[in-house]
């Protein structure tokens, strides 16, 4: 795997792509994705360095002196980079104001008046970034119980949903962004956690299956260029732990029981381990149901082998 990341670096794309993926070295990467500092944002990181270490903040204050020196130096032929400047402003405590708090103290930003601001291009392009990456991530950090979700929380998203339906995928990010990313990773929060909320609204149950099965009918393209990843913030994780849980209410409903086997011979094997983790869950409670489920499982396994290996 040491390997892997550093021909990645050097910039060897295609080398860069694992090709052992026996379980050991899956559960190696899982454990590299899965350190606590990869759950720590960096810039997040930098501004509490800043803020409270004093050889931080002088390292850092060099280091603003000399991206300020590329601002003045800039033109229109060699231009700064347009992150530059607002980054030169967050690490200027003249540009932080701390007010107290009933939980100690808030600390805020105040971006200067000469700041440039953003573009109509690039606030639809931020809105975007927002609404189909991060939305979907915080979504599987939910229904993996590593954060919380409010009620007001899945409201909130829940009137996004038309926002998020218009939103343009360039066509050159098709593949890292999807709408269907964030409109199932809403309606699997709002299924697993709250359940009531959602049935208390006819018109809202009945949108959360239309976006399953239009989802379902008309699947995206695979997010990553190898033949196993085990990303769980795209759509297809989140409509299994959707539609499994649904099953779990009704078992012997053709269509729940149809869907639910599909994605336990779906091709990304972190969706099978997804469907029969929630699913064993309430494994006394299916009984029978639970014992066909993990059966169908096991017994087309081999054949979905062979098949993703070309071999007919």
């Amino acid at each position: 795997m040491e390997e892997s990341i550093e021909l990645r670096v050097e910039g060897g794309f295609r080398a860069s792509m694992i090709t052992d993926w026996s379980p050991s070295m899956r559960e190696q990467i899982r454990e590299w994705v899965g350190m606590p500092h990869r759950k720590t944002i960096l810039s997040r990181f930098a501004l509490e360095k800043f803020f409270n270490d004093a050889k931080w903040r002088e390292v850092i204050t060099n280091i603003r002196t000399e991206w300020e020196a590329r601002l003045s130096l800039a033109t229109s032929e060699n231009p700064a980079p347009e992150w530059l400047p607002r980054m030169v402003a967050q690490f200027d405590l003249n540009n932080w104001r701390a007010e107290r708090h009933p939980k100690g103290m808030r600390i805020s930003f105040e971006p200067p008046s000469n700041l440039p601001q953003p573009t109509a291009e690039e606030l639809e392009r931020y809105e975007a970034y927002q609404k189909l990456v991060l939305l979907p991530f915080q979504c599987s950090r939910i229904l993996k119980g590593e954060i919380d979700c409010s009620e007001e929380q899945i409201s909130d998203w829940w009137n996004q949903l038309t926002a998020i339906r218009r939103i343009q995928v360039p066509q050159d990010r098709e593949a890292f962004q999807n709408i269907e990313d964030a409109l199932c990773g809403i309606v699997a929060v709002a299924i697993v956690h709250h359940r009531e909320w959602l049935a208390a609204s006819l018109d809202r149950e009945t949108e959360a299956v239309k976006i399953l099965d239009e989802v379902g009918q008309n699947p995206t393209g695979r997010f990553w260029f190898v033949e196993d990843d085990f990303c769980d913030y795209k759509w297809d994780c989140f409509a299994a732990w959707a539609l499994t849980a649904l099953w779990i209410e009704a078992p012997d409903e053709p269509h729940l029981r149809q869907a639910v086997a599909s994605f336990a011979l779906w091709d990304r094997e972190i969706v099978v381990d997804r469907v029969m983790r929630v699913a064993a869950q309430r494994r006394s409670e299916l009984g029978n149901h639970f014992e066909q489920l993990l059966s169908h499982a096991i017994q087309y396994a081999p054949a979905k082998h062979r098949m993703l290996l070309g071999l007919g």
